[in-house]
Protein backbone atom coordinates (compact mmCIF):
# COMPACT_ATOMS: atom_id res chain seq x y z
CA UNK A 1 0.00 0.00 0.00
CA UNK A 2 1.69 3.08 -1.21
CA UNK A 3 2.11 6.27 2.23
CA UNK A 4 0.81 9.69 1.27
CA UNK A 5 3.63 12.40 2.35
CA UNK A 6 3.34 16.06 1.99
CA UNK A 7 5.37 19.51 2.70
CA UNK A 8 3.67 21.30 5.67
CA UNK A 9 1.32 23.42 4.13
CA UNK A 10 1.93 27.30 4.82
CA UNK A 11 -1.08 29.32 6.92
CA UNK A 12 -0.33 32.99 8.75
CA UNK A 13 -2.71 31.38 11.53
CA UNK A 14 -1.15 28.53 12.68
CA UNK A 15 2.28 27.84 13.83
CA UNK A 16 4.70 24.55 12.55
CA UNK A 17 3.71 22.35 15.50
CA UNK A 18 0.16 23.03 14.76
CA UNK A 19 0.53 22.06 11.17
CA UNK A 20 2.33 19.19 11.54
CA UNK A 21 -0.60 18.08 13.88
CA UNK A 22 -2.93 18.57 11.50
CA UNK A 23 -1.51 16.66 8.80
CA UNK A 24 -0.91 13.92 11.37
CA UNK A 25 -4.31 14.08 12.33
CA UNK A 26 -5.99 14.32 8.85
CA UNK A 27 -4.10 10.96 8.19
CA UNK A 28 -0.92 11.71 6.24
CA UNK A 29 1.93 8.93 6.71
CA UNK A 30 4.83 11.18 6.24
CA UNK A 31 6.10 14.60 6.15
CA UNK A 32 9.13 16.31 4.29
CA UNK A 33 10.80 19.46 5.21
CA UNK A 34 10.80 22.46 3.01
CA UNK A 35 13.88 23.78 3.60
CA UNK A 36 16.73 23.45 6.08
CA UNK A 37 15.48 26.79 8.49
CA UNK A 38 11.80 24.24 8.68
CA UNK A 39 13.82 21.50 9.34
CA UNK A 40 16.30 23.01 12.30
CA UNK A 41 13.52 24.41 13.93
CA UNK A 42 14.49 23.93 17.59
CA UNK A 43 12.57 23.20 21.03
CA UNK A 44 9.98 20.71 21.65
CA UNK A 45 7.40 22.17 19.34
CA UNK A 46 10.45 22.49 16.35
CA UNK A 47 10.07 20.13 13.06
CA UNK A 48 11.86 17.11 14.20
CA UNK A 49 10.32 17.13 17.99
CA UNK A 50 6.57 17.38 16.97
CA UNK A 51 7.08 15.09 13.73
CA UNK A 52 8.63 12.18 15.97
CA UNK A 53 5.53 13.04 18.74
CA UNK A 54 3.27 12.74 15.90
CA UNK A 55 4.55 9.22 14.29
CA UNK A 56 5.49 10.73 10.99
CA UNK A 57 8.26 10.09 9.60
CA UNK A 58 10.96 13.06 7.46
CA UNK A 59 11.58 11.35 4.22
CA UNK A 60 13.25 14.40 2.62
CA UNK A 61 14.49 18.37 2.78
CA UNK A 62 14.04 20.49 0.00
CA UNK A 63 18.31 22.03 0.16
CA UNK A 64 18.09 26.06 -0.28
CA UNK A 65 17.65 26.75 -4.14
CA UNK A 66 18.55 30.70 -4.56
CA UNK A 67 21.42 31.27 -7.26
CA UNK A 68 22.06 27.37 -8.39
CA UNK A 69 21.44 29.14 -11.89
CA UNK A 70 24.89 30.55 -11.26
CA UNK A 71 26.91 26.82 -11.15
CA UNK A 72 26.55 26.74 -14.62
CA UNK A 73 28.57 30.21 -15.21
CA UNK A 74 32.39 30.94 -14.56
CA UNK A 75 32.56 32.83 -11.26
CA UNK A 76 32.80 31.76 -7.87
CA UNK A 77 29.18 32.28 -6.65
CA UNK A 78 28.84 28.79 -8.42
CA UNK A 79 31.16 27.15 -5.83
CA UNK A 80 29.86 29.07 -3.15
CA UNK A 81 26.23 27.29 -3.72
CA UNK A 82 28.20 24.09 -3.99
CA UNK A 83 29.79 24.52 -0.27
CA UNK A 84 26.40 25.66 0.40
CA UNK A 85 24.65 22.34 -0.56
CA UNK A 86 27.57 20.36 1.17
CA UNK A 87 27.02 22.29 4.67
CA UNK A 88 23.15 21.43 4.43
CA UNK A 89 23.36 18.19 3.42
CA UNK A 90 25.47 17.42 6.26
CA UNK A 91 23.17 19.27 8.68
CA UNK A 92 20.65 17.25 7.43
CA UNK A 93 22.10 13.67 7.56
CA UNK A 94 22.87 15.26 11.52
CA UNK A 95 19.07 15.50 11.66
CA UNK A 96 18.46 11.77 10.63
CA UNK A 97 17.67 12.90 6.92
CA UNK A 98 18.97 11.41 4.24
CA UNK A 99 17.57 12.76 1.29
CA UNK A 100 17.80 16.17 -0.23
CA UNK A 101 15.91 18.09 -3.31
CA UNK A 102 18.34 19.58 -5.40
CA UNK A 103 17.50 22.09 -7.94
CA UNK A 104 19.68 22.28 -11.14
CA UNK A 105 18.45 25.79 -12.22
CA UNK A 106 16.97 28.33 -10.18
CA UNK A 107 14.24 30.99 -11.60
CA UNK A 108 14.02 32.16 -15.39
CA UNK A 109 17.43 33.50 -15.60
CA UNK A 110 19.06 31.65 -18.80
CA UNK A 111 22.26 30.33 -18.40
CA UNK A 112 23.95 28.01 -20.80
CA UNK A 113 24.72 24.31 -20.48
CA UNK A 114 28.42 24.07 -19.29
CA UNK A 115 30.93 22.13 -18.68
CA UNK A 116 31.86 23.93 -15.47
CA UNK A 117 28.29 23.38 -14.01
CA UNK A 118 28.91 19.57 -14.50
CA UNK A 119 32.50 20.16 -12.99
CA UNK A 120 30.52 21.58 -9.71
CA UNK A 121 27.75 18.95 -9.74
CA UNK A 122 30.56 16.19 -9.81
CA UNK A 123 32.16 17.65 -6.63
CA UNK A 124 28.52 17.50 -5.00
CA UNK A 125 27.61 14.05 -6.06
CA UNK A 126 31.08 12.98 -5.05
CA UNK A 127 30.09 13.96 -1.32
CA UNK A 128 27.01 12.76 -0.93
CA UNK A 129 28.47 9.56 -2.15
CA UNK A 130 30.83 9.53 0.58
CA UNK A 131 29.04 11.10 2.95
CA UNK A 132 26.06 8.55 2.31
CA UNK A 133 23.21 11.12 1.01
CA UNK A 134 20.95 10.76 -1.62
CA UNK A 135 20.26 13.82 -4.40
CA UNK A 136 17.05 14.28 -6.10
CA UNK A 137 17.67 16.23 -8.76
CA UNK A 138 14.08 18.48 -9.12
CA UNK A 139 13.11 18.99 -12.62
CA UNK A 140 12.67 22.60 -13.09
CA UNK A 141 12.00 25.19 -15.80
CA UNK A 142 15.06 24.04 -17.61
CA UNK A 143 14.63 20.46 -19.37
CA UNK A 144 18.23 20.39 -21.03
CA UNK A 145 20.28 21.32 -18.20
CA UNK A 146 17.92 18.85 -16.17
CA UNK A 147 18.75 16.18 -18.50
CA UNK A 148 22.71 17.05 -19.10
CA UNK A 149 23.05 16.05 -14.91
CA UNK A 150 20.91 13.19 -14.93
CA UNK A 151 22.69 11.88 -18.25
CA UNK A 152 26.12 12.51 -16.54
CA UNK A 153 25.55 11.38 -13.08
CA UNK A 154 23.47 7.81 -14.20
CA UNK A 155 25.75 5.54 -12.35
CA UNK A 156 25.46 6.66 -9.26
CA UNK A 157 22.70 5.70 -6.37
CA UNK A 158 23.62 9.16 -4.62
CA UNK A 159 22.04 11.04 -7.87
CA UNK A 160 18.30 10.12 -7.96
CA UNK A 161 15.23 11.96 -9.87
CA UNK A 162 12.72 14.44 -8.07
CA UNK A 163 9.95 14.40 -10.33
CA UNK A 164 7.82 18.23 -9.95
CA UNK A 165 4.63 17.08 -11.80
CA UNK A 166 3.65 21.09 -11.77
CA UNK A 167 6.91 22.20 -13.40
CA UNK A 168 6.90 19.45 -16.10
CA UNK A 169 2.77 20.65 -16.50
CA UNK A 170 3.33 24.03 -16.79
CA UNK A 171 7.38 24.18 -18.18
CA UNK A 172 8.03 21.37 -20.26
CA UNK A 173 5.32 19.05 -20.91
CA UNK A 174 6.56 18.05 -24.77
CA UNK A 175 9.36 16.42 -22.35
CA UNK A 176 9.11 12.80 -21.72
CA UNK A 177 11.68 13.39 -18.31
CA UNK A 178 8.97 11.18 -16.39
CA UNK A 179 9.39 8.25 -18.54
CA UNK A 180 13.10 8.58 -19.23
CA UNK A 181 14.20 8.51 -15.38
CA UNK A 182 11.41 7.02 -13.89
CA UNK A 183 13.74 4.27 -12.30
CA UNK A 184 15.11 6.97 -10.99
CA UNK A 185 12.32 8.80 -8.94
CA UNK A 186 12.89 8.91 -5.58
CA UNK A 187 10.84 11.92 -4.36
CA UNK A 188 7.69 13.21 -5.58
CA UNK A 189 6.75 16.64 -5.91
CA UNK A 190 3.25 16.66 -6.79
CA UNK A 191 1.41 19.50 -8.09
CA UNK A 192 -1.28 20.95 -11.03
CA UNK A 193 -1.95 24.01 -12.37
CA UNK A 194 -3.38 25.74 -15.52
CA UNK A 195 -0.55 24.64 -17.52
CA UNK A 196 0.68 28.02 -17.88
CA UNK A 197 2.12 28.97 -14.22
CA UNK A 198 3.51 26.83 -11.27
CA UNK A 199 -0.09 27.07 -9.13
CA UNK A 200 0.89 24.55 -6.84
CA UNK A 201 -2.64 23.72 -7.03
CA UNK A 202 -3.47 19.67 -5.25
CA UNK A 203 -3.58 16.85 -7.90
CA UNK A 204 -6.71 16.21 -10.27
CA UNK A 205 -7.26 19.75 -9.65
CA UNK A 206 -6.21 21.28 -12.58
CA UNK A 207 -5.07 20.17 -16.30
CA UNK A 208 -2.48 17.98 -16.18
CA UNK A 209 -2.61 14.67 -17.62
CA UNK A 210 -1.71 12.19 -14.43
CA UNK A 211 -3.11 9.49 -16.45
CA UNK A 212 -0.21 9.59 -19.49
CA UNK A 213 2.07 10.05 -16.19
CA UNK A 214 0.28 6.83 -14.63
CA UNK A 215 3.41 4.20 -15.80
CA UNK A 216 6.03 6.35 -14.55
CA UNK A 217 4.88 6.89 -11.15
CA UNK A 218 2.94 3.61 -10.80
CA UNK A 219 5.89 1.75 -9.45
CA UNK A 220 6.73 3.67 -6.29
CA UNK A 221 5.39 3.13 -3.21
CA UNK A 222 4.76 6.23 -1.56
CA UNK A 223 4.04 10.03 -3.05
CA UNK A 224 4.61 13.37 -1.50
CA UNK A 225 2.53 16.36 -2.36
CA UNK A 226 3.92 20.03 -2.80
CA UNK A 227 1.15 22.27 -2.56
CA UNK A 228 0.18 26.34 -1.76
CA UNK A 229 -2.50 25.22 0.39
CA UNK A 230 -5.87 27.26 1.07
CA UNK A 231 -6.72 30.60 0.02
CA UNK A 232 -3.82 31.19 -2.62
CA UNK A 233 -3.73 34.35 -3.62
CA UNK A 234 -1.85 35.22 -7.50
CA UNK A 235 -1.49 39.04 -8.01
CA UNK A 236 -2.22 39.34 -12.18
CA UNK A 237 -2.10 42.06 -14.31
CA UNK A 238 -4.37 40.32 -16.93
CA UNK A 239 -8.07 41.09 -16.72
CA UNK A 240 -10.50 39.21 -15.08
CA UNK A 241 -11.61 37.79 -18.12
CA UNK A 242 -8.59 36.80 -19.56
CA UNK A 243 -7.97 34.99 -16.21
CA UNK A 244 -10.95 33.07 -16.70
CA UNK A 245 -10.04 31.43 -19.92
CA UNK A 246 -6.62 30.49 -18.94
CA UNK A 247 -8.07 28.70 -15.84
CA UNK A 248 -10.82 27.11 -17.68
CA UNK A 249 -9.21 23.62 -18.44
CA UNK A 250 -8.74 23.49 -14.47
CA UNK A 251 -10.97 21.24 -12.10
CA UNK A 252 -10.91 24.30 -9.73
CA UNK A 253 -12.42 26.42 -11.77
CA UNK A 254 -15.51 23.72 -12.57
CA UNK A 255 -16.21 23.49 -9.16
CA UNK A 256 -16.20 27.19 -8.02
CA UNK A 257 -13.12 27.13 -5.84
CA UNK A 258 -11.43 29.96 -8.03
CA UNK A 259 -12.33 33.86 -6.88
CA UNK A 260 -11.74 36.59 -9.37
CA UNK A 261 -10.73 40.18 -8.14
CA UNK A 262 -9.24 43.22 -9.62
CA UNK A 263 -5.33 42.34 -10.73
CA UNK A 264 -6.01 38.69 -8.57
CA UNK A 265 -7.03 35.63 -7.93
CA UNK A 266 -8.04 33.48 -5.22
CA UNK A 267 -7.92 29.41 -4.85
CA UNK A 268 -9.64 27.13 -2.31
CA UNK A 269 -10.48 30.49 -0.79
CA UNK A 270 -13.55 28.76 0.66
CA UNK A 271 -11.12 25.82 2.46
CA UNK A 272 -10.53 25.70 5.63
CA UNK A 273 -7.02 24.72 6.56
CA UNK A 274 -8.53 20.64 7.48
CA UNK A 275 -11.02 20.63 4.45
CA UNK A 276 -8.13 21.69 2.32
CA UNK A 277 -5.77 18.98 3.55
CA UNK A 278 -8.50 16.19 3.22
CA UNK A 279 -9.63 16.93 0.10
CA UNK A 280 -5.49 16.14 -0.78
CA UNK A 281 -6.14 12.93 0.93
CA UNK A 282 -9.31 12.53 -1.48
CA UNK A 283 -7.48 13.59 -4.20
CA UNK A 284 -4.29 10.78 -3.39
CA UNK A 285 -6.88 7.90 -2.94
CA UNK A 286 -7.86 8.74 -6.39
CA UNK A 287 -4.13 9.32 -7.60
CA UNK A 288 -3.05 6.17 -6.60
CA UNK A 289 -6.82 4.28 -7.69
CA UNK A 290 -5.57 5.50 -11.47
CA UNK A 291 -2.23 4.21 -11.06
CA UNK A 292 -3.46 0.94 -9.50
CA UNK A 293 -4.83 0.28 -13.20
CA UNK A 294 -1.36 0.61 -14.68
CA UNK A 295 0.12 -2.04 -12.26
Amino acid sequence: MRKIGIYPISSPDLSLCERIRITSQIGFDYIAAGSMAQLLTSGEDGFLATAEKEGLEIDNVHLSGSGTSKVWLPDEFGDQVIDRYKQEMQLALSAGVRKGVVHVTWGYEEVPVSEIGIERFARLVEFAEKIGFVICFENSVSAPHFRKVMDTFQASSSAMFTFDTGHWNAFCPQERIYHDYSHRIAVTHLADNDGLRDLHLIPLDGCADYKKLGPALAHLDRLTFELSGPNKTTKTTASIEEERKKLSNTGVYSEGLVNFYEQKFTVYESLSYEAFLSRVLENAKKLCALLDEET
